[in-house]
């Protein structure tokens, strides 16, 4: 099926909400339905492009973040903001649970960003929560060092988490905060800013990505951390990835590039008014998602696909 024929009598009504590939092949995008959203009724459409063919499936509740694993076949795992996470298998449907201790993820210590690194699962939220699958429909705290720390700011969160290993992790979000794990214990990082971020991308030892609020673009690793100035981007920059050499960047209408030296905005030859905001790549195609466009680059030419 083409996407408008799944997306039928919503066509107008609808706004895509992120990306995740799984294989040049397997790809999702997620997406709400407007006027469901309006009326505050919790919901997710799950949309799955195989091959050019898409399907879609419902998910009854908000998804802020999905990622796609092999255990050892395909399974989708999508985050509720209150820490229930939405199971999809090519065997049906289940769910799996963070905590359901009274300190865990709820309505006020919402969990934003689901990852896969290094082959184990992170999810991370408001509170400075940080949980790691272990095992099917097994997660644990991973949080040694944030709590029960009484020298940092009660009231703090983390929007994004990426990482080298399991012994180098980075954790970033409200307030410029910039954490490290090593292995042992999360320590705060001397951070070159105090706007909030909103996503990190760990490239290579040496070269870790953040990007947020006004513009903000930070390199650093470890203890070192320096803002790239420029004067090309005053909004959010809501994602960021690294792909063929160049780190992407997008807020909710253009999509950037830092080759290392400088910020430029792409053209990418489609005309205007394209709405872009979530980018994910793999080692052949950059996708790019917008509340009304999907975009996929090859390293080559910027194809719409809706």
């Amino acid at each position: 099926m083409t996407l408008s024929e799944v997306l039928d009598t919503y066509i107008t009504d609808f706004a895509f909400t992120g990306v995740y590939i799984y294989s040049d092949d397997f790809v999702y995008v997620k997406a709400i339905i407007k006027s469901l959203d309006n009326q505050e009724v919790n919901h997710t459409i799950m949309l799955r492009w195989y091959a050019g063919e898409w399907g879609q499936y419902m998910i009854p509740t908000i998804v802020p973040s999905h990622c796609v694993i092999s255990e050892p076949k395909r399974k989708v795992l999508a985050l509720s903001p209150d820490g229930a996470i939405h199971v999809a298998t090519s065997q049906g449907f289940s769910w799996e649970y963070l905590d359901t201790q009274e300190d865990g993820p709820n309505s006020l210590r919402a969990v934003l960003e689901i990852k896969e690194i290094s082959n184990s699962v992170y999810a991370v939220g408001m509170g400075r929560q940080v949980y790691k699958r272990t095992a099917q429909n097994t997660w644990v705290r991973w949080d040694n060092g944030i709590r029960g720390n009484r020298n940092i700011d009660s009231i703090g969160g983390f929007k994004s988490i990426d990482g080298y290993s399991e012994n180098e992790l980075y954790a970033v979000g409200f307030k410029g905060e910039i954490w490290r794990f090593d292995g042992i214990i999360w320590r705060l990082l001397d951070s070159p800013t105090n706007i909030k971020l909103e996503k990190v991308k760990c490239v290579s030892p040496d070269s870790t990505f953040i990007c947020g609020g006004n513009g903000i673009f930070i390199k650093g690793n470890m203890d070192l951390w320096t803002v790239i100035e420029q004067d090309v981007i005053n909004s959010t920059l809501w994602g960021i990835e690294y792909f063929k050499g160049k780190v992407y960047m997008a807020d909710n209408s253009s999509i950037y590039t830092f080759d290392g030296k400088k910020i430029e905005k792409v053209d990418t030859r489609l005309g205007e008014n394209l709405t872009t905001s979530y980018l994910h790549a793999n080692d052949n195609f950059l996708w790019s998602v917008g509340e009304r466009n999907i975009l996929i680059y090859d390293g080559y030419e910027w194809k719409k696909v809706f």
